[in-house]
């Protein structure tokens, strides 16, 4: 996919600027060689809202928005208060616009790089609250492919809490027949430093199971602030995850008791079959070094991990193209659920949980509880310029809408295909030289 921005011919966007109709563009909070996301002023019902902009060439743009909007029918089924809210999917001019909630705090990359290791208890509640989030998410099939501590977010609360919400479910699968078709088979997605080790050969093939990988890994990182697997380059990580275990968790962070180790490493279990078959399996085993209210988080991940169905959808490629020119966002609803704190100390303190609500019988695009498509898993454009600055001011430090999109351009499967080969060629040539030295 081809960019229509360049540094030559730059996308224009000033402050003040009003974006989709209704949104008044205030500052850029995140830019990356695919997009940005800029922080806006909803002119309607007031507030703030984070835009996510992408620019995909001119003959993809009406199959990228369907795209994005078929995916946010998906997601409006989640409920759970710690997955980001999406408003609506828009264009402006050429581009393309995803319309979410605005987060203030940071992510959890952000939180141990300012802070080093977190206390166990701290580390272990965010990861429960994970499980919330995708919980529903896996009872309908869908599996986010990416957890990582880039796109779990820490949001600050007016109180001093902070309240986990899961971010860019981009590269998310739908399992099961009629899948959501958003990626090629053989395609290995996400960070390869919390991928699945099944996701390398397959990422069309996963299923739930790959995301507990992914947060055991998270939660190593919490722990003691590097990852589970290291490597010099992405050949070695990939052969290092295929065949060895994490580096021990206890000569790294020496407090952490036995039991929790265990728990750490049979997320990361090679053979699925051998790890959680559910995040509430792993909620469970992490309730006994987690805060205090953990235990009364077990109810609603068990109820939102009831299995569900998803309304039958149409294949992408059966999307009439949206109408011309913006689309008006629907207008979110007021949060009646109040954050409140039930402990002390407010260090990763949690607002009591709304009632789990059932899905609606059909999909409809409503002010969500949720973060649908990251552009990354869609479209790869070039760098996208923009003149929204405020001369003298920069944007603050932790104000973010989940992370920019992000490009890979490693061949997963390919260079590890490469590797193996070289191997062998290398034993024979050795085995060669020995017989042909032997006496």
């Amino acid at each position: 996919m081809t960019s229509r921005a360049s540094a030559d011919d730059p996308i224009r966007i000033g402050i003040g600027d009003v974006l989709c109709g209704r949104y008044r563009a205030e500052k850029v909070i995140g830019r990356s060689e695919t997009g940005l996301v800029v922080e806006a002023t909803d002119l309607l019902r007031g507030g703030g809202v984070a835009i996510k902009m992408l620019e995909p060439a001119a003959d993809e743009v009406d199959l990228l928005t369907a795209r994005l909007r078929r995916e946010a029918h998906v997601l409006a089924q989640l409920t759970s208060p710690h997955v980001i809210r999406v408003f609506g999917v828009e264009k402006e001019r050429s581009m393309v616009c995803l319309i979410m909630e605005l987060l203030k705090g940071g992510t959890l990359a952000e939180v141990v790089r300012a802070r080093g290791p977190l206390p166990i208890d701290e580390a272990v509640g965010y990861i429960v609250q994970a499980c919330d989030g995708v919980a529903e998410a896996h009872s309908l099939g869908i599996v986010h492919r990416d957890l990582k501590p880039q796109n779990m977010f820490a949001v600050s609360q007016p109180d001093g809490t902070s309240v986990l919400k899961v971010l860019d479910f981009g590269v998310s699968k739908q399992s099961g027949g009629g899948g959501m078709g958003l990626t090629a088979t053989g395609a290995a997605l996400g960070s390869p430093l919390y991928t699945a080790v099944e996701q390398f050969r397959d990422a069309s093939r996963v299923d739930s199971r790959a995301d507990i990988w992914s947060l055991g890994l998270v939660l190593y990182f919490l722990l003691c602030r590097r990852n589970g697997f290291d490597a010099d380059n992405p050949i070695a990580l990939m052969l290092k995850i295929a065949t060895s275990p994490p580096a021990p968790l206890r000569e790294r962070r020496p407090d952490v008791p036995p039991e929790l180790e265990a728990v750490v490493l049979q997320c990361v279990e090679k053979d699925p079959n051998r790890r959680f078959q559910s995040v509430l399996a792993l909620a469970r085993a992490l309730a006994p070094f987690g805060p205090a209210w953990v235990p009364s988080y077990l109810p609603s991940i068990e109820a939102r991990s009831v299995r569900k169905s998803l309304p039958s959808l149409p294949r992408i490629d059966s999307i009439p193209p949206p109408a011309p020119g913006p689309a008006s966002s629907p207008k979110p609803a007021a949060s009646t659920h109040a954050p409140t704190s039930n402990r002390q100390n407010p260090v990763n303190a949690v607002p009591a949980l709304p009632p789990v609500v059932e899905p609606a019988s059909t999909c409809q695009v409503q002010p969500l509880a949720l973060k649908p498509a990251s552009l990354e898993a869609t479209v790869k454009a070039g760098p996208l310029v923009s003149h929204l600055q405020s001369p003298g001011v920069s944007p603050p430090p932790m104000m973010y809408a989940g992370p920019p999109p992000e490009t890979s351009t490693i061949p997963w499967r390919t260079a590890l295909i490469v590797v193996v080969v070289i191997f062998a060629v290398g034993a024979l040539v050795l085995a060669g030289a020995w017989v042909f030295l032997s006496p």
